[in-house]
């Protein structure tokens, strides 16, 4: 009984570390399954960051091109002609610079060709702009440089200054333009 005695203390620690295997062996195997998990969604983690970076990075640079866009659609018109913006524009020029426009008339070159003509896609084309305008030399030079640096692409096609007497400085001005636009 002595001997059993003995014993018991070494049974005890065998049969605590047999529990101990048997409870702590499944959860070990775990540990191992959940880091292999723990590093896989780490990863997919680090791919969805770099995803995430790279949209931002591509919305950036949309929204610059789109700002791009939106000054190129100023310079030429995509289908249509903005006779308005075009006649708002003259306006602002002849008004900083001293000319006063007596009378505008547009004619849209792309319906003055004929129904049975269509105008491919893309196909640029103009309006013409017949300006009568009066106002000194002076004026008239800084009405042109306005047109000339505004961004709207504009051609003049003919000038006619009249002058009514040497002793009056205002002259009357015959103006012929074109303003494009994409069709």
């Amino acid at each position: 009984m002595n001997q059993i005695r003995g014993f018991a203390p070494l049974i005890v620690v065998l049969l605590i570390g047999v529990a101990g295997y048997f409870f702590t062996y499944p959860q070990w195997t775990n540990l191992g399954e959940n880091k292999t998990v723990l590093e896989q969604v780490q990863q997919e983690n680090e791919t969805l960051k770099k995803q995430e970076q790279d949209i931002n990075t591509f919305l950036s640079n949309y929204r610059a091109q789109k700002n791009q866009t939106d000054l190129a659609g100023k310079i030429l018109p995509l289908r249509k002609t903005e006779v308005e913006s075009v006649l708002a524009n003259l306006d602002a020029f002849a008004s900083s610079s001293g000319v006063s426009l007596a009378s505008a008339a547009f004619n849209d070159q792309s319906l003055s060709q004929g129904t049975n003509s269509k105008l491919a896609d893309n196909q640029i084309t103009y309006i013409e702009i017949s300006l009568s305008a009066g106002g000194t030399y002076q004026s008239f030079r800084s009405f042109l440089a306005q047109m000339e640096n505004s961004l709207r692409v504009m051609d003049i096609i003919s000038i006619n200054l009249i002058k009514s007497d040497d002793s009056n400085p205002q002259m009357d001005y015959k103006l012929i333009a074109r303003a494009y636009y994409q069709k």
